[in-house]
Order: C-alpha cells, then structure tokens, then sequence
C-alpha cells in the first residue's frame, strides 16, 4: 500500500539514509527509536511537509512524493494537538470533512461512531477547546484526523504530554480504531513498550537509518545488529569466539572460560568466528534447587552470588556476579517468583541461559 524507496533526506545537520519501507494495507506499523535520530524528519517527508534530497513516496504503486498533504488520503496527528482556538470541540471534529465536503450524511454517521469509539460524549458540547484536559484534546485532534476516512493515519509521538493513565487508554483505543475501522496505521515513536503494544510490525531507527525491520518477537529475541541489541536493553551482551558447531549448535566461548550453548539458527556461523552473544535478563531461568531441571534448562547452568537488588514495575532486577567468572549477569523476574524465592543480596544461585534464548552476531 504505502511504499518509501530509496528516501534520503538533508535538513540542517541531519541526515537520513536511503529509508526502504513497506506498510500494508490495514496494518499498525510503528517507527521506533530514540529521541533526535530523525523519525519526526521522516514522517514529515512521507506526507509531504518536507521535500526529499532523494528517493520517492508510493501510495497503492502511485508516486505522491511531490502531491500535498491535503491531496492524499491520509490524516496527520503530531504530537500536539493543534487544535483551533475559535472552533468548539464538535466544530474542530467536524472540520477537515466540510473542508472536504464529505456528504453531510457521511459526516454524520462518521462523528456518531467515533464520539461512541472515542467515549467523547460528555465533551463534544464544550465552546472553548482550552479547557479540555491534554488527554481530552487527542481524543478530539485523532476524531478529526479520523473523520476525513483516511487510508493511513499518520501518527508523531501522539501521547507524549499526556499522563500515563490516559495514555494507556489511548493506546487500547487506537488498537480498536485499527480494528473496527481497518485503517493503517503510521505511528512514530520512542516508547519501547508503546511500540510492542501497538505495532504489528516494527522498524528500528538509529542513527538516521533503518537498522531492523520485522514482527515484535523478531526485534525482541533476534536483534540483527548490536545498535538494536543495545537499544533492546539487551544488558546480557558477550564478546566472545565459536568453538565448534554441530548442526545447529554452536559452542560460545566468553570471557574466561565460560562456554555459552546456543542455537545457530541462520547456520551462518563456523567455529572460530569472532562473535557477539547475548540474552535478555527475563529469559534467564533461576533454577529452584527443590525442583527437578526440565530438559530445556540443563544447559548453559551457571551459579552466581547477588550482588545488588533492584525493583522495578512489577519486576525485580538481580545482578549476579558469576563465580570466578565474568562477566555480571542482570536477571529479571517478576514479583511473584521474586517473593516466592526469598532471596537476598549475597545470596548465591544457578541459573540457567536458555540456548534457545541466546542470539548470535558477527563483531
């Protein structure tokens, strides 16, 4: 449906390189990276709110590069709303449609189902759009966006001023706005928990590029650079050397004698290879002395004293200084396991790095 070839962009001191993307039709697809690498740059170019040194805007196999914003089927929600002052919140809903001159009817039926959608009802009377709440007032900026019928909606860090409760709302909204409507959807963002969410396809920017491009569980567990890995909070990151493949298994060897297991799924990797290793902390596996070892976590058995404790959401962080070993393992397990364990700082434990866990990439 929409297609970016070869887009490469200059303004000021950024640059963005050759961007190659694809999103389907009907599909939630999320730009995710860290704030300044230049994702807010790119979504601007795709709708054309700024011109490209380079490369081309495809929309169902036709080139729109050059076409204006308003001459497309697409809406845009930046991350402030922007709504008018001098409009009432049904007038600032109402207000791209009559622009459009969509049949009053359409309109009609379009604003009853997304103030039912959007749970807007109690606010569409209001005459001064300044005494919404933020939350409020994008829930009525994504309503407009959302009244034209756009194929795509567009949307830039669109929760970013709005508290974590009503974000969380929003979120589960646009799911169902994606759904009941079968919109595709464009979204910017750098909230790695906002991304994995929503997203059914994901791409990492870094850097001003395009580093990975795929489904949550592929970005997730099968980073295929170290940028993305350390993006990730990959923290479990070894350099190290293959000793022996066999078959699908490779032999890992880090620092100081530790021998990783793991699975050499691209079968791309031969003994002696200089590689990187990693696992992330929640698929370590703290094994229970007073239960028996399933099949998966007999390898990869490591025993380590904790040397610092740290809580988090509904998590706990342990780091494990390895015996005689390095380097330092971060663990992560949620609260129940934590209080079943009672574990404590100087307490020593095994676990288990699951080799089906363990990625691999070249240094």
């Amino acid at each position: 449906m929409l297609e970016i070839k070869d887009l490469q962009i200059k303004i000021d001191n950024k640059i963005l390189f050759n961007v190659n993307l694809n999103i389907n039709k009907g599909e939630y697809f999320v730009l995710l990276g860290p704030s300044g690498v230049g994702k807010t740059l790119l979504i601007e170019t795709i709708i054309n709110l700024r011109k490209p040194y380079k490369g081309c805007v495809l929309l169902d196999g036709k080139d729109v590069t050059s076409l204006s914003p308003e001459n497309r089927p697409v809406s845009y929600l930046p991350q402030d709303s922007f709504l008018f002052p001098h409009l009432g919140v049904k007038d600032n809903i109402y207000f791209g449609a009559r622009e459009r001159k969509i049949p009053v009817a359409e309109q009609n039926k379009r604003f009853d189902d997304l103030v039912s959608v959007l749970n807007i009802k109690n606010i569409i009377g209001r005459d001064d759009v300044r005494t919404l709440s933020l939350g409020e007032q994008q829930r009525v900026a994504l309503a407009r966006a959302l009244m034209v019928k756009p194929e795509i909606l567009f949307l830039d860090e669109p929760f970013a001023s709005v508290d974590e409760y009503q974000k969380r709302i929003l979120q589960l909204k646009l799911k169902e706005i994606n759904r009941l409507f079968k919109i595709t959807i464009f979204h910017v963002t750098h909230d790695r928990e906002e991304a994995f969410m929503l997203g059914d396809r994901l791409a990492i920017m870094i850097d001003g590029k395009i580093r990975q491009i795929g489904a949550r569980d592929d970005i997730y567990y099968h980073p295929t650079c170290i940028e993305v890995a350390r993006f990730m909070l990959n923290q479990n990151i070894f350099s190290g050397k293959i000793l022996e493949v066999t078959g699908e298994e490779a032999n890992i060897e880090i620092k100081k004698g530790l021998i990783l297991k793991a699975l050499n799924r691209s079968k791309k990797f031969n003994a002696g290879d200089q590689v990187y290793c990693g696992i992330r902390p929640e698929e370590i596996a703290v094994i229970r002395p007073d239960r028996p070892l399933k099949p998966m976590l007999q390898d990869n058995l490591v025993k380590g004293e904790i040397s610092e404790i740290f809580e988090k959401g509904g998590n706990h962080i342990l780091i494990l200084k390895l015996l005689d070993k390095d380097p330092d393992i971060e663990v992560v397990i949620p609260n129940c396991a934590y209080r079943d364990m009672e574990t404590a700082v100087g307490k020593i434990i095994s676990v288990c790095l699951k080799k089906n866990s363990i990625w691999i990439l070249t240094k």
